[in-house]
């Protein structure tokens, strides 16, 4: 973090969703995860800071991205 257009995502299994929000709460990109390492492009995103929702049965995480192109 920061990231340019492209974001890789490792993870044990426990997420199954992903989500990148702005900071108004808008939802911009939303993605089921069905692997432990996947990349996405984001490269629609404009320069700012997102929330990224991972969620899964028994959690949420919360994490900030920072998109710098």
């Amino acid at each position: 973090n920061p990231a340019k257009s492209v974001i890789t995502l490792t993870q044990n299994g426990d997420f199954e969703l992903i989500q990148i929000l702005e900071m108004n709460g808008k939802v911009v990109f939303e993605s089921v995860l069905n692997k432990n390492y996947q990349t996405f492009d984001l490269s629609m995103l404009s320069n700012g800071i997102y929330t990224v929702i991972l969620t899964s049965e028994l959690k949420i995480e919360r994490v900030k991205l920072i998109i710098n192109k």
